[in-house]
């Protein structure tokens, strides 16, 4: 099996699981996270990094690959397979996970960030003080992940891992 594809199917069994992970397990209180100046510029940055991927044709030029099909609640994922596995590198700027919603047209509209970080028993992970949910276990591997909504409201804040706003179509 060549790598790309082992990586893919590893890939392919960590979304599958993230959905039962989720769904298990509850939010942290995400949506009471404060809007710091470090929050604030986290996110432009988060935004800025993902600018060129409101295309999804252009996620997948750069390397992304889709992980799972549509979620209801949080959209259709795809990963950079490199940075799972970046070392618990969390660089607002450079995402692991895309998150798109199918729109009526069959376009995908980009909705959601996901950063991933392996636990390798290091502290919680944070983004800009923003505590990642986890440890969980997502195809095997004990992971922390946290969600950004940067394209999608999300009333019950912008890091909450489901968007009752998202929808499959």
């Amino acid at each position: 099996m060549s790598t790309t594809r082992g990586l893919t199917a590893t890939v392919a069994v960590l979304a599958a699981a993230t959905v039962g992970v989720l769904a298990a397990q509850p939010a942290l209180a995400h949506g009471d996270a404060p809007a710091t100046p470090e929050v604030r510029s986290a996110l432009a940055k988060t935004r800025a990094g993902v600018a060129a991927y409101h295309r999804v044709d252009r996620a997948l030029a750069a390397g992304f690959v889709p992980a799972t099909e549509c979620v209801q609640g949080m959209g259709v994922h795809y990963a950079d397979l490199p940075r799972l596995f970046d070392g618990g590198v969390v660089d607002p700027s450079h995402p692991e996970v895309l998150v798109y919603e199918p729109q009526a047209d069959g376009s995908m509209r980009l909705v959601a960030t996901e950063f991933i970080v392996v636990d390798e028993g290091q502290a919680r992970p944070t983004y800009a003080g923003v505590p990642f949910d986890g440890p969980s276990v997502l195809g095997g591997l004990p992971v922390y992940t946290l969600h950004a909504w940067v394209g999608l409201h999300n009333a019950h804040g912008i890091f909450t891992p489901h968007n009752e706003a998202s929808t499959c179509g």
